[in-house]
């Protein structure tokens, strides 16, 4: 619980200083009883924080003065904390910066890692995670069931260009692809479709052009009006079906898209590591075509294929301020649920052979935000499974605390918010209280507190909440 020290007299404001000088964090004084309210997150229950206030309430401040304390050094060690920054002005001290970039991204994060738990992990997992982001983010009207079969495959198969299968755990430690290694398979797959069908058609026109001239031929020399008239009737038949392939024929070759209605034969020319007439048929192939359009902007960035970057133990400000907002979702999810996943391998934290001493948890992460990365769809936003409340739920067991701040309360899940014991509500838009007030009862009086700048209420556990006013206040 967020704990108060005595009575003190003087000021009704500390020093931003004063903030992360001690050993806990100092949110500030109580706005009635003039109390300093203080927060250890290696000594409480639980350790998550949730921040919300519209903009220009104070929230982002106050989230930089906690990224500051994360990254102190405590007893001669430091907390791994990483902060997912959308905007590029989460900047606090002594933080070791990584930018990732909307081209050529000199650093990155591997889509295709996975968990190797034999009983949580593998590549099945990894790929439908795979297939619910890409839908989730780029997707605007959701993925049709044929698009969800062709990535599915899609998936498998990259991970089979590298030799790694589901069934043979001892696959696993191979190589891993990466994002270019599918787009490529996808080329590949679209030209030995291509090439079939034209070479199909070709072989069909010319085998169609020489029963033709072999018919002509026969004309010429019959002497039967019957049977004339049954080999012109032949004739004028292939020719339909001549000038229909050999229109088929321009068009593939001009528009370039479309497969027609039959299916090409592929006979001699899958050179391609997968089965390649799975993609052939009408459908998938238009699957294919369109889910290139997003394979290709993820590939473009760079950011999901470059050099996993440097970090320490300390402050890892990630600056994703240059990539669009689909990117910096995906690249959010992956980076979150591999941080989770990273903790969750080497077991509960207290039996943790090198926890630091004195410690509770070691690694935080923190999102200014968080609405980017919690679904909007309330469905989603409530499964359990969803990975942002799976990581809320499980993740302080293994030495994990998070913080997450956003501009309203309705932005969080009901598991988030059960989830997070502390919490600081600023100053909300007009159309917010409702919901704050139904979501964590607060007060008609104490909305009032939040109206004044740098002012919070302050929640801990079942606690009834306090006015806190911060060093910029303004009272």
């Amino acid at each position: 619980m967020v704990a108060s020290m005595g009575s003190v007299a003087g000021t009704r404001l500390i020093s931003e200083r004063e903030m992360t000088a001690g050993r806990e964090f100092c949110f500030g004084k109580g706005v009635v009883d003039l109390k300093p309210y203080t927060f250890d997150p290696d000594a409480v229950p639980n350790s998550h924080i949730l921040v919300a206030g519209k903009s220009q309430s104070g929230k982002t401040r106050t989230t930089k003065k906690l990224i500051e304390y994360y990254g102190k050094e405590k007893d001669g060690y430091r907390k791994s904390v990483y902060v997912l920054d959308f905007s590029g002005d989460m900047d606090v001290p002594n933080e070791n910066v990584i930018s990732i970039l909307a081209r050529k991204s000199k650093y990155g994060i591997s889509l295709f890692e996975f968990s190797k738990d034999h009983e949580s992990g593998g590549i099945r997992v990894a790929r439908d995670n795979i297939i619910r982001m890409i839908d989730r983010y780029f997707m605007n009207s959701g993925m049709g069931t044929v698009q969800k079969a062709v990535l599915e495959r899609l998936i498998t198969d990259t991970y089979a260009l590298k030799g790694i299968y589901e069934v043979d755990e001892s696959s696993w430690n191979n190589d891993l692809p990466i994002i270019d290694d599918m787009l490529n398979l996808m080329v590949d797959i679209r030209e030995s479709i291509e090439m079939a069908f034209d070479v199909s058609l070709q072989a069909q026109i010319r085998k169609d052009t020489e029963r033709i001239r072999s018919l002509n031929n026969r004309i010429s020399v019959a002497d039967n009006d019957t049977k004339i008239k049954k080999l012109q009737e032949d004739r004028d038949m292939l020719k339909d079906i001549l000038l229909e392939n050999i229109n088929k024929y321009v068009e593939w070759r001009i528009v370039g898209e479309q497969l027609g209605r039959e299916k090409p034969r592929l006979q001699g020319v899958d050179e391609v590591k997968a089965d390649v007439s799975f993609y052939s048929e009408t459908n998938a192939f238009n699957a294919l075509r369109d889910l290139r359009i997003h394979i290709e902007k993820i590939v473009e960035s760079r950011a999901f294929s470059a050099s996993r970057p440097p970090v320490i133990n300390g402050i890892n400000r990630f600056d994703l301020s240059k990539l669009s907002v689909p990117l910096q979702k995906l690249f959010t999810d992956i980076l979150i649920m591999r941080i989770y996943l990273k903790v969750r391998e080497r077991g509960k934290y207290s039996e943790f052979s090198g926890r630091v001493p004195g410690y509770k948890i070691d690694t935080v992460v923190v999102i200014d935000e968080a609405k980017l990365v919690i679904p909007m769809n309330k469905k989603d936003r409530e499964a359990r499974d969803e990975p942002i409340n799976l990581i809320v739920s499980q993740s302080l067991k293994f030495g994990m605390a998070i913080v997450l701040a956003s501009q309203r309360l309705d932005h969080f899940s009901q598991e988030i918010l059960s989830n997070v014991h502390t919490k600081l509500i600023f100053e909300m838009g007009v159309n917010d209280y409702g919901s704050a007030k139904s979501i964590l009862g607060i007060k008609e009086n104490d909305t009032s507190f939040t109206r004044k700048f740098g002012v919070g209420l302050l929640f801990s556990g079942s606690n009834p909440a306090i006015p806190i006013a911060l060093p910029w206040a303004k009272l």
